[in-house]
């Protein structure tokens, strides 16, 4: 099941698609990734690697997808916007 804050990421996501136009898909993995590393670390400091690894970060790139997606279509309605004005 996906957590609740990968839905409120969604609109983020495409906030930060419109005000940067330019490194949208970088945004958008770093909006994902950043969180998620840290809080890796965090865990792997208190617990140790976990057994699941590659399953969780094949994962966690799935995940990316979609928000590489909707920041992509927040910069390309930013281009869209800026040609008609």
């Amino acid at each position: 099941m996906i957590a609740t804050e990968y839905w409120i990421g969604i609109p983020c996501v495409l906030l930060l698609g419109l005000l940067f136009p330019r490194d949208a898909i970088t945004s958008a993995v770093v909006f994902m990734w950043a969180p998620v590393l840290f809080r890796h670390a965090i865990y792997i400091f208190e617990h140790g690697v976990p057994n699941l690894w590659p399953v969780e970060i094949l994962s966690i790139a799935f995940l990316t997808v979609p928000y590489i997606g909707v920041a992509f279509g927040g910069a390309y309605l930013r281009k869209q916007f800026a040609n008609v004005t």
